[in-house]
């Protein structure tokens, strides 16, 4: 009988603690201040609002087009692609470096003009791009029948 007391009493303290910690307001586990407990009519203050963040720079994104220029003494690649906010063909150059992760061929300078890419990039706050993954394919690879 006492064993069966213990788990009751057991499960009890189980299932109170589990209701407390999922109906808990999380303001309310913050300390209550002098002001407020003296004070209940007064109205709260609202906290200042929060500057505009600031635009994510290492947001990792992704594109692909024809490369229309490798420039090797430049360290970019220029690539025609598709533009959705101009609905336009547009040339994007990437600054390439020795961090690039390269697919498909043995160098970057090495990839071939009229050649089908896919690259992953970061761009920064002045809006210059860095490619992270360059991924190249032939002619052949990226035909649909």
């Amino acid at each position: 009988m006492k064993i069966m007391g213990n788990i009751v009493l057991t499960l009890a303290i189980c299932a109170l603690a589990a209701g407390m910690a999922y109906s808990q307001d999380p303001a309310a586990t913050q300390p209550v201040a002098a002001e407020q407990t003296q004070a209940v009519s007064q109205p709260a203050t609202q906290p200042a609002a929060q500057p505009a963040a600031a635009p994510k720079t290492d947001e990792v994104k992704f594109t692909g087009g024809t490369v229309v220029s490798v420039n090797k003494d430049a360290g970019s690649i220029t690539v025609n692609e598709y533009d959705i906010d101009t609905d336009t063909e547009v040339n994007v150059s990437y600054a390439v470096n020795a961090q690039t992760e390269v697919k498909g061929v043995a160098a970057w300078t090495d990839v071939p003009v009229n050649s089908y890419v896919d690259i992953e990039y970061l761009a920064d706050a002045s809006g210059q791009k860095t490619a992270k993954y360059l991924g190249v394919y032939s002619e052949e690879e990226t035909m649909v029948e």
